[in-house]
């Protein structure tokens, strides 16, 4: 049947004001949950919930759904139920200085345990020098080095009487002793001594020998009690140390007694303190060196007793949740910073600083996926510390080479934390099927939707999700008309009758300009005026290109006829995507036929600027002519079809009913209608198929008719089932109603070739004919023809190469 032009209430779905029962947004109660991604809100829940390995999240969606507000709401209205984790700190290895320790305090207590460290050391500094210079320490230390000496004077006094007995004088010497005899009671001279008979000079050397034996016996005796005394004076400074150190370190050890980490780590300040006394002892004071020397040392440096609090949740009432926005190998994991110090580069466990990994640890983190992809390391890092449940803080440029020296190797630190990645479907796609480990680590996909479908309880919540943005941004509230207004903007930016998009970032905008439009207009409340004036003023912000190309076609530079009848020529419709603005603007498809193999050539595709769908759609369209022609014979035909004055890229199939209207038309030689443009896909049996972009496409061509004039003729045919998308201009409904523009629904190649030329497709009759003075006897005809006409030719052929033959033999 001849399909009948749409009615102009066909043509968009209104919202009637008055099925609202509240006259403004200001009356009701803001909206506090979501509308219509009860699915996502499941899966994100389910993810939450769960406690096994691998039970992180991957949210896919059209950006402006509210993902990302979506999923922190529901993070934070969880996180309220978790206690605040634990704080985590870093502190010196005495034994292994390269590695420092890492432990947790309970919320709060890692500043509170870095204060007291610092006031045990810094009271340590002032007490322990005073224990040192208290008059009993005094004391015993001379009571010890007096016994030594009358130990060591006895030890020279038989030595010296034992020489004496001998008549053997001994002096001290540069290095060790000299022994010289004594003659008449004065000392022999070398001269005297070599002038000795053998005999005498074997007595004294018998004497000096026993002299030297009691020396070094002696100077035994003297050693052993040397070394008694520094082992006492080492025991007094040990005991005097341990006595402050116990009387400062006592109350920490008490204090946490709850950490066996935290006591271990107390006994180890304690040893290296009394290990490095000389540290604690102001310069110049002599603590009682044997030999009453000091070496000369640079001022020491007590950082070894800091504590690096990494992380503190002593302001956090629960589990924490964090945001990063700038996923960097650093950002995430941690780093460790570097400072100069006599011109190189050096470190401590001090410059170890927190990434947002271990921030969220205990909690939960919310991370862009697109953004980690753009950082070299970080995916693969962040696979690894989720499965192995434990965070390393490295230096990623000796991770990679970059630095050869050694650096810190802090201890790995327990992971605790619930993973929430932001990205798109295609990149989700993408990961699920390459990455082996991804679907192991992310077990939970939350997808969002971009709409919803239209009902009286979602209109209602729309109104409510009105009120809470105007509410929250200071916003004039809307009206019924206004709210009604809004809902079939929100219903066309998705081009659908029967739901209602859910992109609230695009909503959101639309809001606040309707609101600034009202307040321009001296409104109290958002009527259908002013969201209808703000979104006027939006298009017009961005479609400078779209008047370009209009301008073009009024001019006669792109050319494009609407009113006249041609063969092989029909006017398509295209879609064009100018940033944040998308328009349609028609485009003329030409067709000519001559007789050939059956080849169906499609220039822009010849020249590679078209795409695989819009040359999937060529395809079909020979595929429908073999099915509907080529029944008896091959069809002996070639054809070619182009996009005239075009000069970019194509894809979609969009295109393919009319680029087979067109052929059709060439074909049977039969005139198509300028006045009406055409959109729709086709398959291989002739039925027309929906398409994207009909609102654009249909307004684009209403456009140019306005611009060259009405006919009364003008219109555009459409897939029967796109009618449910139409949400037209509302500029264009009234052009309608008075009949001066049509849209047609078209089911079939038969209905849409009828409507173009005036002539009916036609049936396949039983004789295997097409019934008389149908478009498709015509095409069947001159196909015919075609194939009499090659088989002719070919006959010439042969007859030409058997004379030929003839002659040549």
């Amino acid at each position: 049947m001849k399909p009948k032009p749409l009615k102009f209430k066909q043509l968009r779905k209104f919202v009637d004001p008055k099925s609202f029962k509240f006259k403004t947004t200001k009356e009701l109660k803001p909206l506090s949950g979501v509308i219509g991604q009860e699915r996502a809100v499941k899966s994100i829940e389910f993810g939450l919930g769960m406690k096994g390995h691998g039970y992180n999240i991957f949210v896919t969606g059209m950006s402006g759904t509210g993902k990302s507000t979506i999923v922190k709401g529901l993070l934070h209205k969880l996180a309220l139920k978790d206690k605040s984790p634990d704080d985590w700190i870093f502190v010196y290895n005495f034994a292994e200085p390269d590695h420092p320790h890492s432990f947790s305090l309970p919320t709060g207590k890692g500043c509170v345990f870095e204060k007291d460290m610092s006031l045990f050391i810094n009271s340590l500094k002032t007490d322990l020098p005073k224990s040192f210079s208290d008059k009993a320490y005094e004391d015993k230390r001379e009571h010890l080095n007096e016994e030594f000496n009358k130990k060591r004077s006895g030890a020279l006094r038989r030595l010296e009487n034992f020489a004496k007995r001998r008549q053997i004088v001994i002096q001290n010497a540069t290095v060790g002793y000299n022994t010289i005899p004594i003659v008449e009671g004065r000392e022999m001279t070398p001269h005297e001594y070599n002038a000795l008979k053998d005999s005498v000079k074997k007595s004294v050397d018998k004497k000096i020998d026993a002299v030297h034996g009691k020396i070094s016996s002696s100077v035994k005796e003297i050693t052993k009690h040397e070394i008694r005394l520094q082992e006492q004076l080492d025991s007094l400074d040990y005991d005097v140390a341990e006595f402050m150190i116990d009387r400062k370190i006592n109350p920490l050890t008490q204090k946490y007694s709850f950490s066996e980490s935290v006591i271990q780590y107390l006994k180890d300040v304690k040893n290296d303190i009394i290990s490095n006394l000389e540290d604690f002892i102001p310069p110049g004071e002599d603590k009682g060196s044997l030999l009453g020397l000091q070496i000369p040392q640079s001022k020491p440096s007590f950082i070894r007793y800091s504590v690096n609090v990494v992380v503190s949740n002593i302001d956090n009432k629960c589990a924490p949740v964090i945001v990063e926005t700038n996923p960097t190998f650093q950002n995430l994991f941690g780093r460790i910073e570097k400072k100069m110090q006599f011109g190189s580069l050096v470190t401590d466990f001090t410059l170890i600083k927190p990434g947002s990994l271990l921030q969220a640890n205990g909690g939960y983190l919310i991370v862009d996926i697109e953004s980690i992809l753009g950082h070299p390391f970080v995916w693969e890092t962040l696979k690894r510390t989720l499965k192995n449940k434990e965070l390393h803080i490295e230096d990623m440029s000796e991770e990679i080479g970059l630095i050869s020296t050694v650096g810190l190797k802090p201890e790995p630190i327990p992971l605790d934390i619930k993973i929430v990645l932001l990205g798109r479907a295609d990149i989700f796609h993408h990961l699920e099927f390459y990455d082996e480990s991804f679907r192991r680590t992310f077990k939970i996909r939350a997808d969002f939707d971009n709409s919803v479908k239209m009902t009286s309880g979602s209109s209602q919540q729309y109104a409510r999700f009105i009120s809470k943005v105007c509410n929250e941004e200071n916003l004039r509230h809307f009206d019924r008309t206004g709210v009604a207004a809004l809902i079939e903007h929100a219903q066309r930016s998705i081009s659908d009758q029967q739901r209602v998009s859910i992109q609230f970032g695009h909503l959101v905008n639309t809001i606040r300009e309707s609101s600034y439009t009202a307040e321009l207009n001296n409104h109290k409340f958002v009527s259908e005026l002013d969201v209808d004036s703000a979104t006027r003023e939006r298009r017009f912000r961005s479609n400078l290109l779209e008047e370009k190309v209009r301008e073009q076609v009024n001019r006669g530079i792109i050319r494009l006829n609407i009113s006249n009848e041609i063969v092989g020529q029909i006017n398509g419709l295209a879609v064009y995507q100018a940033g944040d603005h998308s328009f349609g603007v028609p485009s003329r498809i030409t067709a000519t036929v001559f007789a050939g193999k059956g080849n169906v050539v499609q220039i822009d595709r010849e020249v590679k600027m078209s795409g695989s769908t819009h040359n999937k759609g060529v395809l079909i369209l020979s595929s429908f002519l073999n099915k509907t022609f080529a029944i008896k014979a091959p069809i002996s035909l070639s054809a070619s079809i182009t996009f005239e004055q075009n000069y970019s890229f194509i894809d979609g199939d969009s295109a393919s009913s009319t680029e087979l209207y067109a052929l059709l038309s060439a074909l049977s030689s039969a005139p198509i209608n300028q006045s009406i443009a055409v959109t729709g896909s086709v398959d291989q049996f002739g039925n027309i198929q929906a398409i994207g972009g009909v609102n654009q496409k249909i307004e684009g061509f209403f456009d140019i008719c306005v611009a060259k004039g009405f006919t009364g003729k003008q219109g555009v045919m459409i897939p029967a089932s796109n009618v449910q998308h139409l949400m037209i201009r509302k500029d264009i409904l009234e052009v309608v109603r008075a009949g001066h523009f049509n849209v047609w629904p078209i089911k079939t190649v038969e209905q849409g070739i009828e409507l173009l030329t005036g002539t009916p497709a036609g049936k396949r009759l039983k004789n295997g004919k097409f019934q008389n003075g149908t478009l498709f006897n015509a095409i069947d005809n001159r196909l015919t023809e075609y194939h009499r006409e090659s088989l002719k030719f070919r006959q010439e052929i042969k007859k030409e190469l058997g004379l030929l033959n003839d002659d040549k033999n």
